[in-house]
């Protein structure tokens, strides 16, 4: 039971934010990362390694420790904890990249939510002038923290997503828009009779290139999936992709794969469909980071059937996860 009164809820999540750019600032100058590798250090030891203000610098780490990431210890020197690990940039699971992505870039984003609210115009559009997908083409380091920080949101989803759905029936499946590959490369390993097709823009799939580890069985094709999508799959995965976007261009990358869908061919889409009402859920703390990021929407499950309607399609069943995600699967009307 939460004791808390509303003040001081309030209070807790308003200065939230502060918090956020303390784990920034720990994340960009790497402090766990230092400390792992040369053991516990002063502030005046990773000031010199980081070329910062000494002072400043422990009044961060002070923060930090009286939230449990990373520790004082008696001599004055800080320490990792559990919680500081996850700053580490060379574990599983990670959220150093994330922390870096959000401290950065997505912070400036959410100074414009209130614009966002008022306009309707995409908050992350307005701070840095264009769409998030053209300026990670533009920058190709944020594309890099973006494409780490993404594993560390959807990493463990690969074993979640091969329990709860058998992938055996098929002989092609096309990852729509699957960036770094991961998840196509998991559902290959399991299943060696699968050929699979990595599809994504021309600058996703050349830094993807490295990861082709799979010979004849793994496939990278380059389009756009607005215009149209590569053909001679029997299934089409679309993890994370449609609630990028709003429902008219939605419609759009669904229509083009109905274009291309064999009669018995199968989409699956993965996403966090959202209850309906006060019900707390997640995902409704990510449709409101979608609306402002990407420009895009997590959905109902009554949303997505009027989505898939409108491109053709027909949602036959929805399998849950034991995660956040569900796997919803649809053919051709």
């Amino acid at each position: 039971m939460d004791t808390k009164t509303p003040e001081m809820w309030m209070k807790e999540k308003v200065y939230g934010y502060w918090l956020s750019q303390a784990l920034y600032c720990a994340a960009e100058l790497n402090l766990a990362d230092i400390i792992f590798r040369d053991g516990p250090q002063t502030s005046s030891d990773l000031a010199k390694k980081t070329n910062t203000h000494e002072r400043s610098l422990y009044r961060l780490l002070r923060y930090l420790a009286s939230e449990e990431v990373f520790a004082e210890d008696e001599t004055g020197a800080f320490i990792l904890t559990p919680k500081a690990n996850q700053l580490r940039s060379d574990i599983s699971g990670s959220q150093h990249a994330m922390a870096v992505m959000s401290g950065s870039e997505h912070y400036l984003a959410s100074s414009k939510m209130i614009d966002n609210v008022r306009t309707g115009k995409c908050a992350y559009e307005l701070a840095h002038g264009q769409p998030i997908f053209e300026y990670l083409k533009d920058h190709p380091i944020s594309a890099r923290v973006f494409d780490k920080a993404m594993e560390s949101i959807h990493g463990s989803e690969s074993n979640q997503i091969l329990a709860a759905y058998n992938f055996s029936e098929f002989i092609t499946l096309a990852d729509i828009g699957g960036g770094n590959g991961s998840m196509l490369l998991a559902i290959l390993n399991q299943y060696p009779n699968l050929n699979g097709v990595l599809f994504d823009l021309s600058h996703v799939t050349s830094a993807t290139a490295a990861l082709k580890n799979n010979g004849e069985r793994f496939k990278l094709v380059s389009g756009d999936f607005f215009e149209s999508v590569t053909p001679n799959a029997d299934a089409y995965l679309l993890r994370h992709i449609i609630h990028d976007w709003d429902d008219e261009k939605s419609v759009l990358i669904l229509s083009n794969i109905k274009k291309v869908l064999s009669e018995h061919g199968k989409v699956l889409m993965i996403e966090a469909i959202l209850p309906e009402g006060n019900t707390p859920h997640p995902g409704k703390m990510f449709d409101w980071i979608m609306m402002g990021i990407p420009g895009g929407i997590e959905r109902t499950l009554a949303e997505y059937k009027t989505l898939f309607a409108k491109s053709g399609l027909h949602i036959q069943r929805v399998i849950p996860t034991s995660g956040l995600n569900s796997i919803i699967e649809a053919t051709a009307l």
